[in-house]
């Protein structure tokens, strides 16, 4: 293994949480578990320092900022797993961060249940990498910028919405209404012609749900430049269509009807970008849109 082979330079590797690629319920702790067990498993190897990194740009500011870390090479691991029929299967992918080569791709499959037995096959297996692809050492030039292969990487997150209801409510309720349906999820105004001039235009404009609002999901990176953008929207052809509008407004032949939601709803995104867009992100915005508006956003080029 490793700590005997003839490995020269030493090197860090910093070791990023593990997808679950199906979101096993069962498996998910092994997301971190993974990580936890190679920082285990080197912890007494003088030649590889391993670091936990959960964003790669802390990471790479780190590197940059200490000149310890840019004195000997940088690795960084990346993996996904998953279950199917009783196997393990199990993706490694190590990166030099110098240069952004990817080092190694491997495939670890093991049909034991015995997860200790698996643990022993993944390092078993990051061992025979780095003592295949590290016995060399190479300059690291951490200011040249190469051609970069494309490395992606999976990314996962949860969104939860919900109406400031109390604030609409207040709203609703300074308007003469005809009548208030209340129940455990939800509020209903319904509003007389009677009271109010219904233009045939702003009937047309409510059947046609030019007043529903959807999220478009902004990944933004430090310089407030948009690197990515979600559309949940049923408009969107090559986006996701999760999202149920908790605001809606429906038009009668002398009624106009406005439902609240009051419940929240939770929503699981997925997305996989390159690792390099991954590790430029700093913040996520949330924007509420109407269908208009985001055909206006899709026909930006600028995006």
């Amino acid at each position: 293994m490793l700590s005997g082979s003839g490995l020269i330079a030493q090197v860090n590797m910093w070791v990023m949480s593990f997808d679950n690629l199906y979101n096993d319920a069962e498996i998910n702790w092994l997301k971190e578990g993974f990580v936890d067990f190679i920082i285990d498993h080197y912890k007494m190897n003088p030649n590889v320092h391993v670091y936990k990194t959960e964003k790669l740009d802390k990471a790479l500011s780190k590197i940059r900022s200490d000149a310890r870390f840019r004195e000997i090479r940088n690795l960084v691991l990346s993996g996904a797993y998953q279950r199917k029929k009783g196997e393990f299967i199990v993706e490694l992918q190590l990166t030099d961060l110098g240069s952004w080569e990817t080092l190694a791709n491997k495939t670890v499959r093991e049909k034991s249940s015995d997860l200790t037995q698996l643990i022993m096959v993944v390092n078993a297996a990051l061992d025979e990498i780095l003592d295949s692809k590290m016995t060399e050492s190479s300059p690291i030039e951490q200011e040249t910028r190469p051609v970069v292969e494309k490395i992606d990487v999976f990314l996962s997150f949860k969104v939860d919405y919900q109406m400031r209801i109390s604030i609409l409510q207040e709203i609703m309720e300074t308007l003469k209404y005809k009548n208030k349906n209340e129940g455990k999820d939800y509020i209903e105004y319904s509003f007389s012609g009677n009271d109010y001039v219904f233009t045939s235009q702003f009937v047309k404009k409510v059947a046609y749900g030019e007043y529903r609002y959807f999220p478009v999901i902004f990944l933004i990176d430090e310089n407030g430049q948009t690197l990515m953008r979600l559309i949940d929207s049923p408009a969107s052809l090559d986006q996701v269509k999760r999202f149920n509008p908790m605001f809606n407004i429906a038009a009668g032949p002398w009624t106009i009807t406005m439902f609240l939601s009051k419940g929240s709803q939770s929503i699981d995104y997925e997305l996989t970008l390159p690792l390099r867009t991954i590790a430029k992100i700093s913040q996520v915005s949330i924007n509420m849109m109407t269908e208009e508006e985001i055909v206006q956003l899709t026909q930006n080029k600028k995006y």
